[in-house]
């Protein structure tokens, strides 16, 4: 049997500066929606085969279970883990047995299938850890195995780690696979956390209207240059990335505390 490879979607319903983003709608679809049929067109071909399923990854909490109603035909849903998210995954892997996993952000709708296309090549060279840089935030991609993701949580499974979680593997163990960081990317945040991230994914999906399904990297830049789409939210990312890096260290810190 070959390797099976598991597109996992992490889904977060509760988040404190917009509460059930993933579930708000651009023009009568959830922006979950957007993101399931963007990885199911590209990876089609793999589903069909059943090399890979796509699996929609969130905590197991009441406001969570909403997810249950949005989940389309061909996508698995599991619940798991509340605040350890590597722990969801690998607890996932029991429900949906799989060697590695590609992991995309449920906030991130236009994840580069370029990325995780490169990420996965990583892989099958070996890489059992490894990201792609040099993308606008909310485009790059990351994956590992189900062997590092195993060993890296002995001794960790009841702490919590939810921000910057894949810190867990270690940068020794880190494969990098950069794109050339083009200035054109520069102030571009591909990610939902405020309502100004909300209306900049609105106006790009209908911007870039039927083509939203297969955009590449440059077709989506192109479309967010032209249309000064990065002047909706892309002053939000100093703040984002504050956030994100406060929240990362209470983690590490709490988790030295239980050691």
């Amino acid at each position: 049997m070959g390797i099976k490879t598991g597109i996992f979607v992490n889904v977060r319903l509760e988040s404190s500066r917009l509460p059930e983003k993933q579930l708000m709608e651009i023009d009568g679809k959830p922006c979950l929606g957007y993101l399931l049929e963007r990885l199911m067109y590209a990876f089609r071909e793999s589903l069909e085969s059943g090399d890979a399923a796509i699996v929609v990854t969130s905590a197991d909490t009441p406001r969570n279970r909403k997810l249950e109603k949005f989940i389309p035909e061909g996508v698995g849903l599991f619940f798991g883990s509340e605040k350890n998210i590597p722990l969801r995954h690998l607890e996932a892997c029991g429900a949906f047995p799989k060697d590695r996993i590609l992991c995309v952000e449920g906030d991130s709708i236009f994840t580069a299938v370029e990325a995780m296309e490169a990420v996965s090549l990583a892989m099958e060279k070996g890489a059992a850890f490894a990201k792609t840089t040099g993308l606008p935030i909310g485009m790059n991609s990351f994956g590992y195995t189900v062997e590092i993701l195993r060993d890296s949580l002995t001794g960790r499974e009841d702490e919590v780690i939810e921000t910057g979680w894949t810190r867990i593997f270690g940068e020794d163990r880190t494969v990098v696979v950069p794109f050339d960081p083009l200035r054109e990317y520069e102030g571009i945040r591909a990610t939902m956390d405020y309502p100004q991230d909300f209306v900049f994914f609105r106006e790009l999906i209908r911007k870039l209207g039927d083509r939203w399904v297969r955009a590449s990297v440059p077709e989506i830049v192109s479309v967010i240059k032209e249309n000064r789409l990065q002047e909706l939210n892309g002053s939000l990312s100093e703040e984002y990335y504050r956030n994100f890096h406060e929240g990362m260290k209470r983690e590490v810190e709490d988790g030295k505390q239980k050691d």
